[in-house]
């Protein structure tokens, strides 16, 4: 089975990624954001064509990625630098047997999200834990995160309306943690929850990035 999680960004997608994960037999192709920009592969063409052909293969990528560097056309990666999130999905739709579509509905707090870590321009630190210092943030990149969110989850409420695929939260998920929803979520992709796996993934603080409070590194 192929699995893929789509998401918005800055709405707990990794830790569901990592969680699923490690429910999933050892033989899963596993896949953490193949898309990303910094992920640099020299056979694009190639690396789509060898997942496609695995039958058990599970990612997570976030609705834009993919579509900001190729368009797909039958299966086969086109560099044409268009920026076409909708041939992507569609792609995605057609590749992976289950979609998890995963949103925030607090826009608010994924906009200061991903401004601040715009902000600070660190590729590798987006999961680091961190207070996040709103006001250093320039209001232009404020409106910038804004913009890119609401196209995000634009084309992502549509893929979900369009092909009939529930959406689900990261307020369900990681605030309220609702196990009924979890269950939901893990009867569709035909696995069972573990309970240490789901309480040290969802449930703890472990991988919640924003910090209440700000701390003084020198102890």
């Amino acid at each position: 089975m192929k699995i893929c999680i789509l998401a918005s960004g800055r709405c707990g997608s990794t830790s569901l990624f990592e969680c699923i994960d490690k429910h999933l037999p050892k033989f899963y192709y596993s896949v953490y954001e193949p898309f990303h920009r910094l992920q640099e592969r020299s056979d694009l063409d190639g690396f789509l064509l060898n997942m496609i052909k695995k039958e058990n293969v599970f990612i997570k990528t976030l609705v834009g990625q993919g579509s900001e560097r190729f368009g797909i056309d039958n299966g086969k990666a086109v560099y044409n630098g268009i920026v076409d999130i909708k041939k992507f999905i569609d792609w995605v739709y057609n590749t992976f047997n289950k979609i998890i579509l995963l949103d925030r509905r607090d826009q608010k707090l994924q906009v200061e999200s991903m401004a601040y870590h715009l902000h600070l321009n660190n590729d590798l630190g987006w999961h680091e834990k961190k207070y996040y210092e709103i006001n250093k943030i320039s209001p232009a990149l404020l409106k910038q995160a804004e913009k890119t969110l609401e196209h995000t989850k634009k084309n992502l409420a549509i893929f979900g309306v369009e092909h009939k695929i529930k959406t689900y939260y990261y307020e369900d998920i990681f605030v309220d943690k609702n196990m009924d929803i979890i269950n939901e979520i893990f009867n569709y992709i035909e696995l069972v929850p573990n309970k240490e796996v789901i309480d040290t993934y969802i449930f703890s603080e472990e991988y919640k990035v924003r910090l209440d409070k700000k701390y003084n590194k020198i102890l």
